[in-house]
């Protein structure tokens, strides 16, 4: 392989590049997201910029990821192959790695599930990129950027991630770069806002779409139009590139302005409960709730047991000590208040010492713990039944207080399972909803509920 100085070099006008790639390309921000409809060249866009990386800093560490193998196999290593010519880079398939002529590694992987994050300890990568980024969960993109750092003064790292909208961490991304932000714009990342210029990592997003694609409007007129095919909910994402839509949404009936309040103060005909989805590497999420006289819900507190707000990351508490810290949350005069406690009835099974997750939590806890229906498309149903029926104070039948942070926090980002239309993705954070269902499961419809068409993303065409 040709090697001369640890440089490489390539000519760049030998292949097309629009003008968002360029944006791309020169933008100095450590992490950047490239975002918008079909057709943006992200995916090329993501190649150039990680083999322009490779070849500026020698003997670098990169890995490129895609949900799957396949997916990585056609969308990124193929055009590597593409772009740069073999004295410059070169594939081998049995290592699953790319090679540039200055000692820069290319390791291409993919994160189709949790357990795939374990490929990837103890690694240490100067560049990440993710392509179809929203595809993986906020969880996955957490932890697999904890390995992007750079023990060279000569090396930044960075960071790249390419999506359109929708998929499990639509939420995190609009959040995290689009929320009261402007495109092309360089921000400090939240985590660093309050440190010096020179401390800070610097964030940015660049809007791409394609509208920005002159090659497919030169080469494929119609491809424009086979995308007016699409439902109007998909174009809004897949051919406008809207981030206020998100057509894949579970809880479309989930509105902040009327299922949050500041805060509840309860009354003396309430009827008090709490509902438990119990979780040791992932997070416990435990909710106190009132029973009003008129059968309204309201969740007025919330125990989370999230790590450092690490998203889908529990403390692996046990559970005798998560009765006590129920307990201790607990005001005293609420404790002979609480009828019962709902609990997942698979914390009946046996531990194979003897106990259950049951049995650990009654020793402590003064009142009832009941083992819950756990069917989960009916249990959704009757959660919408409370999102959407109002009574006659036009009040929600569902609603929770702004203290119970991480239900209001993972509402939004809820999506269909592929599998069934009718449930919930179980890859998604989805324990404070699991809570809330048991309870609701237990509840009749509310008084006044109307019979109303559920839409799922197969009548969306309707």
């Amino acid at each position: 392989m040709a090697q001369k100085n640890n440089v490489c070099n390539l000519d760049l006008n030998i292949y097309p590049v629009i003008y968002k790639t360029k944006l791309l390309l020169t933008c100095p921000a450590n992490e950047i997201f490239m975002g918008g409809s079909l057709g943006g060249a992200k995916s090329t866009s993501l190649v150039l910029d990680a083999g322009l990386y490779a070849m500026r800093y020698s003997r670098t560490n990169l890995v490129l990821i895609r949900q799957s193998f396949t997916e990585l196999l056609n969308s990124v290593i193929t055009k590597f192959d593409e772009i740069f010519p073999p004295e410059v880079y070169v594939y081998k398939s049995s290592y699953k790695k790319g090679f540039f002529c200055n000692g820069s590694i290319v390791n291409f992987g993919y994160i189709e599930s949790d357990s795939d994050l374990f490929h990837h300890q103890s690694v240490e990568y100067q560049y990440l990129g993710i392509d179809e980024a929203t595809h993986n969960t906020e969880y996955q993109h957490r932890s697999i950027k904890k390995r992007v750092r750079s023990s060279r003064a000569d090396v930044p790292t960075r960071v790249v991630y390419t999506a359109n909208p929708g998929g499990y961490s639509h939420k995190y991304f609009y959040d995290r770069f689009m929320k009261d932000k402007n495109p092309y714009q360089i921000y400090k990342t939240k985590e660093t806002e309050h440190l010096s210029d020179k401390e800070a990592r610097t964030q940015c997003f660049i809007k791409s779409g394609l509208i920005d694609n002159k090659y497919i409007f030169e080469n494929d007129p119609t491809y424009k139009y086979q995308l007016q095919e699409m439902t109007e909910a998909d174009k809004e994402m897949y051919l406008f590139g809207n981030w206020e839509s998100n057509a894949g949404q579970f809880f479309k009936e989930w509105n902040e302005d009327i299922h949050v309040i500041n805060d509840y103060e309860l009354q003396d005909d309430d009827t008090l409960f709490l509902t438990a989805d119990f979780g040791t590497s992932k997070p416990s999420a435990i909710y106190w709730i009132a029973l009003t006289r008129t059968g309204r819900v309201v969740a007025y507190r919330e125990l989370y047991t999230i790590r450092n707000d690490e998203a889908d990351t529990g403390l692996n508490i046990p559970a005798h000590s998560l009765a006590k810290m129920i307990l201790d949350k607990t005001p005293d005069n609420e404790k002979n208040r609480i009828k019962a406690m709902y609990l997942d009835n698979s914390c009946w099974n046996n531990l194979g010492h003897g106990s259950t997750t049951f049995h650990l939590m009654q020793e402590v806890l003064p009142f009832p713990i009941v083992k819950t229906n756990k069917a989960r498309v009916d249990g959704w149903q009757h959660f919408r039944y409370y999102l959407e029926a109002k009574d006659k104070n036009n009040n929600t039948y569902f609603q929770c207080t702004k203290n119970c942070v991480h239900l209001i926090r993972t509402m939004p980002i809820q999506i269909f399972s592929k599998t069934n239309e009718n449930d919930i993705d179980t890859k998604q954070e989805d324990h404070a909803q699991d809570s809330i269902r048991y309870f609701l499961i237990n509840r009749p419809k509310p008084k006044n509920y109307s019979v109303k068409r559920i839409i799922t993303p197969n009548m969306l065409s309707c």
